[in-house]
């Protein structure tokens, strides 16, 4: 459901200035606010755990841009009223965002993001943006956030450096840290596990020779239990409802395609399609093939079920996709998108969120900061 971030990919190969969303007029942030009392000016007496009923908006996580200095923004797209609100943490924080933040995710009655450029989770009140606390990794809790996501009470984080560190949301510490692969990207809890795309990204040069694993990791003992081949560069992964983990390597951007595989409770790996984004809402498969340099994207689905493939699943193609999530309750579908300058994806100027029904009719669309590669509804 988050989208998680192709924004260290295309800098790599653009190396392309991104600078931050600009301000809306209205400095309130239109986000619905819970009836109940400001949660975190209240004592936690137990982890934080969710069982979500709607989603009223979504947060997008716009990364900024790390070879020009620029911070990233947060903007948040209310559903009830059909509006967008730009640069929402700045706006209630009154400091920026930080540099480069890749991910967040709604637990409980905080908002977890991941900011790797400043080597920071940064904890805030759903509702409201509100900073509650930061965290800052230790070097031996690993350096460098970059996907979140959270289960049974804990929030998981990894680090760029090798490693995955576990948030306990009763004392907001990091009460565990474990190694895994090289530059750990996306992750997905199936089955009792906790599954950690190994990407090797920081290789390119040697053509990341050493991303070609997942690490799956049992959520009880916070231990490894099998390091599972893949395809070359993983970066993204989620699960079914089923149990089956779909991850998503993205080859070298080059004569190595991305494909996505299958990873059965068997720890059985076989490929499925070719695509470059992915999400999941129950046994579905929502996915994009958008190769660099493609003259034409493809927008299709895969019944995990059956097997059987949806061609054109949206009636409005966006101008360079760079993130999809689908609303886990409605099945809208949303898709964040570079503009285009001179026919060519511009990664210094604002991008934007199409919306469209579950059958795929557009409905809307919202501009948001530049490089909005990352989504995560607001659940309530």
């Amino acid at each position: 459901m988050k989208f998680k971030h192709l924004f260290f990919a295309a800098a790599l190969f653009s190396i392309a200035p991104l600078f931050c969303a600009c301000n809306d007029d209205d400095n309130e942030i239109e986000v619905p606010r819970d009836p109940e009392e400001d949660p975190s000016s209240q004592p936690d007496t137990t982890p934080e755990v969710t069982s979500p009923t709607e989603a009223t908006g979504l947060y997008v996580i716009n990364a900024g841009n790390l070879s020009n200095n620029v911070n990233g923004t947060l903007s948040f797209i209310n559903f009830e009223k059909g509006t967008a609100s730009n640069n929402v943490f700045f706006d209630i924080n009154k400091r920026s965002l930080g540099s480069t933040p890749q991910d967040a995710i709604v637990y409980g009655s905080k908002m977890y993001i991941a900011i790797y450029g400043s080597n920071i989770i940064e904890i805030v009140d759903k509702n409201t943006a509100k900073s509650i606390k930061q965290i800052v990794p230790t070097s031996t809790q690993g350096e460098g956030p970059r996907d979140i996501i959270a289960a049974n009470g804990k929030v998981y984080v990894s680090m760029y450096d090798g490693y995955v560190s576990r948030i306990d949301t009763l004392s907001l510490t990091i009460d565990a840290t474990l190694n895994v692969g090289p530059n750990p990207e996306e992750m997905t809890v199936a089955n009792g596990y906790l599954y950690v795309a190994n990407s090797d990204g920081m290789n390119y040069g040697a053509d990341y020779a050493n991303g070609k694993s997942v690490s799956k990791i049992g959520l009880k003992t916070f231990t490894e239990a099998k390091r599972i081949p893949v395809g070359l560069n993983p970066t993204k992964i989620c699960s079914t409802t089923e149990g089956n983990v779909y991850v998503l390597a993205m080859g070298n951007y080059n004569d190595i395609s991305a494909k996505v595989q299958k990873i059965d409770n068997m720890n059985v790996v076989t490929d499925v399609t070719e695509a470059t984004l992915m999400t999941v809402k129950d046994n579905t498969l929502y996915l994009i093939n958008a190769p660099y340099g493609a003259t034409a994207n493809t927008y299709f689905s895969i019944d995990t079920k059956t097997g059987n493939e949806t061609k054109n699943i949206i009636d409005q193609p966006v101008d360079s996709p760079c993130g999809i999530a689908v609303n886990p309750f409605t099945g809208n579908i949303y898709i964040s998108s570079y503009n285009m300058v001179g026919g060519w994806p511009s990664y210094t100027t604002d991008g934007y969120v199409n919306e469209y029904s579950a059958n795929g009719k557009f409905t809307n669309k919202y501009n948001v900061g530049v490089g909005p590669c990352g989504l995560t509804f607001l659940l309530k």
